[in-house]
């Protein structure tokens, strides 16, 4: 019976210190993750000021001239080695370019409530995002362009997709960058909209 009591005991304490282990490891995970969120997103604001302040895309823009566009666009993208694309959206809420998907354009991005806000003269947005063609996840930032006069004529955003790519990188800071590297941390984005994991590691 002595032997039974002990090894029941010594299976409790080895359940709850791997508990208590798998604990520590999600609330590390969490903050950091919630750390980088927020400098992705200024990365992506970033990158929307730079596509603004950029004459060669703004003036492809408004000429609407889509090959300019893509060659400016791609110009960013290279010289900022920013790993997401760039999105050109106009007054009426349709995509003008993408660098995700350069052949299709025209559709309606609109129903997206921080773009409809945007061209209705509201506040800039950061945060996530799902109004790609692909239906990719991504954190963005959303930027007014405007006239000289002031008039918002459309809408630029900057998104990072949450992929398997994004993923993996964050698990590698998680081991190589931390003073305490943390192992044994998987990541999942799970989509509410598709109802299924589209991203893991």
């Amino acid at each position: 019976m002595m032997v039974a009591g002990y090894s029941i005991f010594d299976l409790y304490v080895h359940f709850r210190d791997t508990r208590l282990e798998a604990a520590k490891k999600v609330s590390f995970a969490t903050g950091r993750m919630a750390r980088d969120f927020q400098a992705t997103q200024v990365a992506c604001e970033n990158i929307c000021n730079l596509t603004i302040e950029d004459n060669q895309a703004m003036s492809a823009f408004f000429s609407k001239s889509r090959g300019n566009t893509a060659s400016a666009l791609n110009r960013i993208l290279n010289e900022s080695r920013f790993h997401g694309f760039i999105t050109l959206i106009d007054k009426d809420g349709k995509v003008f370019y993408s660098t995700e998907t350069p052949k299709l354009h025209g559709n309606s991005v609109s129903d997206f409530k921080p773009i409809k806000s945007a061209l209705s003269n509201g506040p800039l947005y950061r945060g996530a995002a799902d109004f790609s063609d692909t239906g990719m996840l991504t954190i963005s930032a959303i930027s007014k362009i405007r006239t000289k006069e002031g008039n918002v004529v459309g809408v630029v955003a900057a998104s990072q997709p949450l992929n398997n790519q994004y993923l993996t990188g964050e698990i590698t800071k998680f081991s190589i960058e931390e003073m305490d590297p943390v192992s044994g941390v998987d990541l999942a984005v799970y989509s509410f909209k598709q109802k299924k994991v589209v991203a893991a590691t």
